[in-house]
Parts: structure tokens; C-alpha cells; sequence
């Protein structure tokens, strides 16, 4: 399927002025697409061609989307999309040999963990109003997974500081916010649309980091197996420790 995408040059045909949902569409496409084949890019039954094929359109998608990039005082240049367009880089630069969109992907990391309020959330995604501590679960899904990745390269981006915070600050605001609405008042007075505690299926990304983080009192909450498109699918199969 992804040799003909690539023959098709699916995701090469688009322009963020006339329509930035297509590229957040491929940010997240991307990211699933690069993430998901890294783990069957062995399979004998892929040919060296196909092997050449697919990821050469990978490095394009991802330098494509790069050059959208809009004004810079454009939010998405700075919130969770760039968050999503870093992990396609880090993803797809581990793929390709590309040590250039690789440490791109990890500057933009650290950019992320400086942004961080004294509290630990991300100030662009408390502007969210109602979807606030949504989407501060929603940037975190590429944070955890560029974590993830760079761990794979004996980089431990968990422990990185950024303004004296490191990413599980942001992981800590997430719970005792979903705990107690009233710190986000600061920030969104709405009555929110997510909770880690509202009784739906958590986010996936937390299967990665309790495999990381173990013993935490929450996470008896997973009712596993999470899955989540937009990170290759089936994250507790990901996360599983080899046997």
C-alpha cells in the first residue's frame, strides 16, 4: 500500500494557505505511517525497491511539510503541530539516515519543554478554552513518542531540562489537573472536555510512559489495549517489554 502511495505521490499535493487542515492531515498521516513501517521494515516480503521507494517518499512528505511553514506569528508554528511535525522528522530521519531532520526534531523538543508554564502546562494548548487539558494530552502524544524514539538512540529526552522543567512536569500537570479542574482556571474557566479520570479509555501515549514511569498510582486507569492511529496503532503492543 505505501509503494503506491509513493508511486502516487500521495501527500505532496497540498497547500497550508488554501487549506491548513490538510496540513495537520499529514502531519498525523505521516507520523502513523513512518512510525507503523518501522516496525515491519524488515519483512522479507518488502522488496529493497519498495524499501527505496517508500522511504525516499517519507523524506519528501517530511520536507513538503516543513515548507509550509506560515508567517511566524502563526500559533501552529509553535503548538502542538509543531509538536506532530517534529515527531514525522525524528521518525522519518531515524528511517533515512537523515541526522539533520533528526536534531531538528529534537531542538524542537526542547523548545516545547521550555515553553511550559511554572505549572507545567503549555501555555498554547491552555488557550484551547473547553479543550484545554484536551489538548494537553494532545501535545503530548508527539513529546512522549519523540521521548520514545530518541531513547531507541541512547538519548534520554525524559531527563532533559528546559527553564527547569522536564516533560513529566507537563505529564503531572495533565493529572492533577484532571483531578482538580480548579487549576485551570487561571487559564479556561469552560467545564472541560477531557479528564484522565472520566472513565473513557486514556490516551495511548500513556502506555509509553508508564512502561518508563512504573508505579505510578494512575495507572491502573489504562484498561488496556490503548490504541491510537495517529502513533501507528496499537500502542500497548508497542510499549510491551520484550521477552
Amino acid at each position: 500500500m505505501l509503494a503506491r502511495w509513493a508511486a502516487a505521490k500521495a501527500l505532496l499535493d497540498y497547500n497550508y494557505r488554501e487549506s491548513s487542515q490538510a496540513w495537520y492531515q499529514v502531519e498525523w498521516t505521516l507520523s502513523s505511517i513512518s512510525l507503523g513501517y518501522s516496525i515491519v521494515q524488515s519483512d522479507p516480503v518488502i522488496s529493497a525497491d519498495q524499501r527505496r521507494q517508500i522511504l525516499k517518499w517519507m523524506h519528501d512528505v517530511t520536507e513538503y511539510m516543513f515548507h509550509q511553514d506560515p508567517h511566524p506569528g502563526d500559533h501552529a508554528r509553535e503548538n502542538n503541530h509543531a509538536y506532530w511535525r517534529a515527531l514525522c522528522a525524528a521518525s522519518v530521519g531515524i528511517l533515512t539516515n537523515d541526522n539533520a531532520l533528526y536534531r531538528g526534531a529534537l531542538e524542537q523538543y526542547v523548545r516545547a519543554i521550555r515553553q511550559m508554564n511554572p505549572d507545567g502546562s503549555l501555555p498554547l494548548e491552555m488557550a484551547r478554552h473547553e479543550n484545554a487539558l484536551h489538548y494537553q494530552s494532545f501535545a503530548l502524544t508527539p513529546l512522549v513518542m519523540i521521548a520514545e524514539l530518541a531513547a531507541r538512540q541512547g538519548t534520554d529526552l525524559y531527563a532533559i531540562r528546559g527553564h527547569g522543567h522536564t516533560i513529566a512536569d507537563a505529564v503531572d500537570f495533565l493529572v492533577r489537573a484532571s483531578a482538580n479542574l480548579d487549576l485551570l482556571k487561571p487559564y479556561a474557566s469552560e467545564p472541560q472536555t477531557f479528564s484522565l479520570f472520566s472513565g473513557k479509555k486514556p490516551p495511548a501515549w500513556l502506555d509509553f510512559w508508564v512502561a518508563r514511569h512504573p508505579g505510578n498510582s494512575w495507572d491502573t486507569l489504562l484498561n488496556r489495549p490503548l490504541s491510537d492511529s495517529t502513533i501507528g496503532g496499537n500502542a500497548t503492543l508497542y510499549a510491551a517489554p520484550v521477552a
